[in-house]
């Protein structure tokens, strides 16, 4: 029997990434470098940065259709009501750029979308809740599996989707490339 299990949903689409790359970099071209985040720009503080969520029906679709997707794996019933994506944001993270660990609290499920992905590009890297008191930590192990690994590291590419449950701690370790563009989102379901 298995108990407390996460899924993380994975789906791709590298046309719509190609096309929201211009866009993206222009987005960002306008936003002022900000110390909270070091070794990239991002538009998470920006309010006044105009999303491309708001402009790109094809993405709009595209994180619904995989959201709707999510939910019917995982057994939610959300009926007829369409996800909310509430908020939006593009960031580009440059070389030793890295995110410590983090949820995305006042959401029910998180997602990033890889617009273009250099070589050498950070995985992102999602943690088991016991993690930091992981009483296995040291053991040895004959296998890495779903029941003894503390992390699964997900190395990710250009059109690649990533849906989540918004509690999921992750993190991104030192990138090593000079970008790693991505749009994030959070989604809120009707109850």
């Amino acid at each position: 029997m298995e108990v407390f299990s996460n899924y993380i949903h994975i789906s791709h689409n590298p046309e719509i990434a190609s096309a929201l790359y211009d866009e993206c970099k222009s987005i960002l071209d306008r936003v002022n470098l900000d110390e909270k985040y070091l070794y990239g720009k991002t538009s998470y503080f920006d309010s006044g940065a105009k999303s491309i969520i708001e402009d790109s029906q094809l993405l709009r679709e595209f994180i619904i259709k995989n959201v709707v997707e999510y939910c019917q794996i995982v057994g939610l019933d959300i009926g007829q009501s369409k996800p909310n994506i509430t908020d939006f944001w593009i960031s580009d993270m440059y070389k030793h750029g890295h995110h410590d660990f983090h949820t995305h609290n006042m959401s029910h499920i998180s997602g990033t979308f890889y617009i273009r992905v250099e070589e050498n590009s950070s995985p992102i890297v999602f943690w088991g809740n016991d993690f930091a008191s992981d009483p296995w930590w040291n053991l040895k192990k004959s296998s890495f599996n779903r029941f003894n690994a503390a992390c699964w590291k997900i190395p990710v590419k250009d059109g690649m989707l990533l849906l989540w449950k918004s509690n999921i701690i992750h993190s991104v370790p030192p990138n090593e490339s000079c970008s790693r563009l991505a749009a994030s989102f959070n989604i809120l379901l009707e109850c």
